[in-house]
């Protein structure tokens, strides 16, 4: 019989299950700006001026892609260690370098245990509360998406919201609107939302500046920390590492298709300075033992994709029918 532990399954934290509260405090102010924008803002104004669908169109582009890409970055494994990893047969040592104590198995260099999901992640970046989940490998699209969409959805309520306001002080009728019954309950509830979008437009800026700066670097949060980074390339090549080779899917929260080198290193800079300087290759295995995995990947990226041009050429025809 083999003496070597099993991967033990670990309890669940309480910080964990604690994060439910932040995805329920995350739906309920997506509920809120949804409700506030579309139903009480431009729904009533949609009888009297056709160019409303338009709008409304645009923006429910950009919450249903939000809303899709904030549940897969959710319930999506952020990038699981294969089991019994480094312990195959013909194996290098450099692998067994890592050791997890907490999950009993060996892990690749740019793998870290994460005390709130409390289980090894691969390229982990960090533990986001708000969708209570580890940001790793395999979520890592979604949640670039999700703060992408945040920030386009609220840019769009900002601006429509101001040119709302701007209609009904200028508006002839501004006085008669006033009056009119549910009027202030409408316009606090407008005031919220408005503010709710600056400072989700503030904060998702701030964000997407600092993960296109670890694109660039090849760097997650937890390397920074540790003033490491991997291997220097293109960021549009830094980009495929996470999104996947097929770039007209990027924007899409579809599944990417991820040839993970479980061997990649970490560099300091003074290492990377003097691969650069001697302008060396970086000498790097290639190793991607989940080729099942890959292969499933691929096989649901493509349904996904068919499903979607199936649901294009639908809507589109339903649409022309429907001017017809």
């Amino acid at each position: 019989k083999s003496c070597r532990k099993m991967p033990r399954r670990l309890p669940v934290r309480p910080a964990k299950l604690f994060g439910n509260l932040f995805v329920l405090i995350v739906l309920s102010l997506m509920s809120f700006i949804y409700y506030t924008f579309v139903v009480i803002v431009w729904v009533p104004r949609a009888e009297n001026d056709t160019r409303v669908y338009a709008l409304l169109t645009v923006y429910h582009v950009f919450f249903i892609m939000l809303v899709w890409s904030f549940f897969q970055a959710m319930t999506t494994d952020p990038g699981q260690v294969p089991v019994f990893w480094g312990f195959h047969l013909g194996d290098n040592e450099n692998k067994r370098r890592r050791y997890c104590l907490m999950c009993n198995v060996f892990k690749p260099e740019r793998c870290h245990h994460c005390s709130a999901c409390n289980r090894c992640v691969l390229n982990m970046d960090h533990h986001c509360p708000w969708i209570n989940n580890c940001v790793g490998q395999r979520n890592y699209k979604y949640f670039i998406q999700f703060i992408v969409y945040i920030l386009a959805a609220s840019l769009l309520l900002c601006l429509l919201m101001a040119l709302s306001f701007y209609f009904l002080l200028t508006s002839k009728n501004s006085k008669q609107v006033m009056r009119s019954k549910n009027y202030s309950w409408a316009f606090v509830l407008s005031i919220g939302a408005f503010v709710e979008g600056v400072l989700f437009l503030m904060f998702t800026w701030e964000l997407i500046q600092e993960q296109i700066e670890s694109l660039e670097d090849n760097q997650t949060y937890v390397d920074d920390m540790q003033k490491l980074c991997g291997r220097q390339q293109g960021f549009m090549e830094n980009c495929e590492l996470f999104f996947g080779k097929d770039r007209w899917f990027w924007l899409l929260p579809t599944h990417p298709c991820l040839k993970i080198n479980y061997l990649e290193k970490l560099y300091t800079r003074n290492q990377l300075r003097q691969i650069m300087r001697n302008q060396a290759d970086f000498d790097e295995d290639e190793w991607d033992v989940n080729k099942k995995q890959f292969l499933a990947e691929l096989r649901k990226s493509n349904l996904e994709k068919q499903l979607l041009l199936l649901a294009l050429v639908s809507g589109l025809s339903g649409a022309y029918y429907y001017l017809q």
